[in-house]
Order: C-alpha cells, then sequence, then structure tokens
C-alpha cells in the first residue's frame, strides 16, 4: 500500500469539499421523481462534467427517458471495481410540510436539503469527485473502475441495474454500493441487505345492505381476523448462520446508537435480527359505506434479515393463515427472497474497512441495510460480483420530509471512495 499516495488523495478531498457540497446540491436541483422517474437532464449533467475532465462516458437507455451512465477509468491494478449510485427519489410529499424547496437543494447548518440528498445524491456527488480525484492517480496505482449512475432503483430498477445487470453490462470483481447510511462521525458498512416476502391476503365474503349485516358476510371482518394471526409471524425466531451471529450483533449495537430512539424503538431494532417484521402497509375493502363489503384484501411488507435460514418462513405464514380458520381466503405469497450478504471475512469487506480506517481513523461497524438496494439485482443475474455498501445518506433520514445529508457523510464518503480502489 502507497500510503504517501493515501495521504495526498484524502488532502485532495479535503481542498475539494465545496465541490461535493455544490455538486450534491445540483443533482438535488433535478427533479428524478419516481414515477416518472426520468434521467435524462440529470444524466447529461453528470456527462458534462466526466467530458470536460476527459474520462469516458457512455449513456445507456433502453426507454425514453430511462438514463443511466457510466464513466470509466482504465487501471493496471488487478481487478476491477464498479461504484453503483442510483439517481431516481421517490416523490416529495406535501411541499407545505417542507422547511426548505425539496428540490432547491439548499445548503445550510452543515447539511445540503432535498429530496434525494440522502437517498443518494450525495453518494453520487461523492463518487463524481473521487472519480475527478482517481483520473489524476497514475494508472499503475489503481484498478480500472466504472462508475455507474443508474434509474429505476425506487420502482425495482426494471429500467436500471436489473436491465444492466441482466444484459451483462456490469463486469466487476467487486460492486461498491453507495445505497447505504450512517450516523455522523460513526462510520458503518453494510455487507448485505435484508430479504423480503411480499405478501396479499384476499377474504371474499356476501354483500349485503349495512342495515341487515346478519345477511352478508362481512369480508373485511374477516381480513382483520386474518390480520391478526399472521402478525404472529414476528414471533418466529431466525436461525442465524453463525459466521453472520457476530454481524447481527454488531448491527443492532450500531442502530441503537441513534440518540433520539425511545426504549421501545430500541427494542425494535433488537426484534429485526431475531424474528421477521411484519408490516401491514395497505388495506382495501368495501365500496360504500351502507354496504357489507363482499372482499377485502391486505398487503405485508415482510423483511427478513440476510444472513439466516429463510425457507420456513413461508410455510410458517400459511400455517398462520390456516390457524385463523376464516374461510375463503387466498394469500399470495413472493418469496421469500433472500436478500444478500459478503462474509464478514471475504477480502473485499476487508478492503473496505481498511479504507474506512484510511478515511477516518475509526474501524467501521458491520451491519445488514434495514431495506434493499440494486445490488440485488447483481445477485439476481447470478454475477461473479462481491457487493459492498458504503454511502453518505444520514441513517434515518432518507425519505423523510425536510430530506437532508451531512456535510461531514460527504466528505467521509468522498475520501472512502478515493481510496477504495488504489490499497
Amino acid at each position: 500500500m502507497n500510503l504517501k499516495l493515501v495521504d495526498s488523495v484524502v488532502k485532495e478531498v479535503e481542498a475539494s469539499k465545496s465541490e461535493v457540497v455544490n455538486l450534491c446540491s445540483k443533482l438535488v436541483q433535478f427533479p428524478t421523481v419516481n414515477p416518472p422517474g426520468i434521467t435524462t437532464d440529470c444524466v447529461k449533467y453528470i456527462k458534462a462534467y466526466f467530458d470536460k475532465l476527459g474520462i469516458k462516458s457512455t449513456i445507456y437507455q433502453r426507454n425514453e427517458g430511462k438514463a443511466n451512465i457510466c464513466a470509466t477509468l482504465d487501471g493496471k491494478k488487478t481487478g476491477k471495481i464498479m461504484y453503483l449510485m442510483h439517481l431516481d427519489v421517490v416523490p416529495e410529499g406535501d411541499r407545505n410540510l417542507w422547511s426548505y424547496d425539496p428540490f432547491g437543494g439548499i445548503v445550510t447548518e452543515g447539511k445540503v436539503y432535498g429530496r434525494g440528498a440522502c437517498d443518494m445524491k450525495g453518494s453520487g456527488a461523492a463518487a463524481m469527485v473521487a472519480a475527478r480525484i482517481l483520473s489524476n492517480v497514475d494508472p499503475k496505482e489503481r484498478c480500472t473502475i466504472d462508475f455507474w449512475f443508474t434509474c429505476d432503483e425506487e420502482i425495482g430498477a426494471t429500467d436500471g441495474a436489473k436491465w444492466l445487470a441482466e444484459s451483462g453490462m456490469f463486469k466487476a470483481d467487486i460492486c461498491l454500493e453507495g445505497d447505504c447510511f450512517m450516523y455522523p462521525e460513526d462510520p458503518s458498512i453494510d455487507i448485505g441487505c435484508s430479504g423480503s416476502m411480499r405478501t396479499i391476503i384476499k377474504t371474499s365474503g356476501k354483500a349485503a345492505h349495512g342495515s341487515q349485516p346478519h345477511l352478508g358476510d362481512n369480508a373485511v371482518d374477516k381480513l382483520i381476523e386474518v390480520l391478526k394471526h399472521t402478525k404472529n409471524l414476528e414471533k418466529f425466531p431466525l436461525k442465524v448462520f453463525d459466521e453472520m451471529k457476530p454481524v447481527y450483533k454488531s448491527a443492532v449495537k450500531y442502530y441503537k446508537r441513534q440518540k433520539s430512539l425511545t426504549d421501545e424503538q430500541k427494542a425494535g431494532f433488537v426484534k429485526c435480527f431475531k424474528h421477521p417484521t411484519v408490516s401491514l402497509n395497505l388495506i382495501r375493502g368495501g365500496i360504500k359505506s351502507n354496504v357489507i363489503p363482499d372482499t377485502a384484501q391486505a398487503y405485508l411488507d415482510i423483511r427478513i434479515r440476510s444472513g439466516c435460514n429463510m425457507s420456513p418462513i413461508k410455510q410458517r405464514m400459511l400455517e398462520l393463515i390456516k390457524e385463523s380458520g376464516v374461510k375463503d381466503t387466498t394469500a399470495e405469497i413472493s418469496g421469500p427472497s433472500s436478500g444478500y450478504y459478503e462474509k464478514p471475512t471475504s477480502q473485499p469487506v476487508k478492503q473496505l474497512i481498511k479504507a474506512v480506517e484510511l478515511a477516518t481513523g475509526k474501524k467501521p461497524a458491520l451491519k445488514i441495510l434495514m431495506g434493499g438496494n440494486d445490488c440485488t439485482r447483481i445477485k439476481e443475474a447470478h454475477l461473479p460480483i462481491a457487493c459492498v455498501g458504503f454511502g453518505a445518506g444520514d441513517e434515518g433520514i432518507a425519505h423523510l420530509t425536510n430530506e437532508y445529508v451531512s456535510i461531514a457523510n460527504l466528505m467521509t464518503t468522498a475520501k472512502t471512495y478515493a481510496i477504495f480502489p488504489i490499497i
């Protein structure tokens, strides 16, 4: 390892603070809300940045408006790294609840505010500056690097990472995913992301006049009874693989550090790593207030941390539905998908730990991302690419009103991204 080079790179990132902040602000100003998730103008801006630097980049697009871009630095060290960032963002919601324009990219109080600042244009800005700095490093001192900026992560990556992975356009030994979060001054690495089991439960009954419920068969009442039982999936114990037990312990300890958490919320994080989570996020039933509903359905968002035995979970859900004793019930269950994880002792994980230590002077915590990210598309396509995660997003801020990314996290991430390929 060339420590002199590492020190030089770190100093150059520190001298580029205003550039990192300004790039993040500018990226936020592109309203790449998904749906529809149009990224064309944002991608053109990124390409212009790389063109000015003489860094070759290519735009990939399958459908109109769904643009992706990859910038490449050729290196002579063994191996290849790809950085994976997404450009689309979730809707901003009620603008009246925002303290600042959600697409203003306002910089104040050590933060960049706006929809997507945390998830995840801050990481994208850090990657752009890291690419500029690495472009001036002797190719003998770094491996080849692809910097990907993609669309559609928020809606399944259909025209983004999913399409790119399945088309064989992702080619690397290691993927460094930027869709990750940490507390300022408290770095962490995601060595995987959670799996899921999306479930739709439907009940049917018989319509009748609301004044004569005894003549009908209320599908909503039946659905409520079923849901009382399916919630018990949260009591199903996860069988954690031995190699992941230390990571689960580390993750729980890390998530509980957030100062604003109540005791109940802290206990919730403990529970998340012992059992599946079952969230009733959407329920439908009935057509009018004076009509007994003859159909009803509920959408359950079930998440399971990767690194455990998931195969019995679907069967347990079916058993719980049966135990409810409610007739005329059907279930559509997708999964469980296992998410993914890299072994905590693997070389890519060790390399990222070292990069973070060099950037911050601190050993990062290892954890599992609570949600999912585009690395699942790489794993689903069975590509031989190890996936590790580190990003600028502030923990617990993604998708919120008044979303922001801290400048401290932006700088930590830019340093880590610039160091990772040269060690």
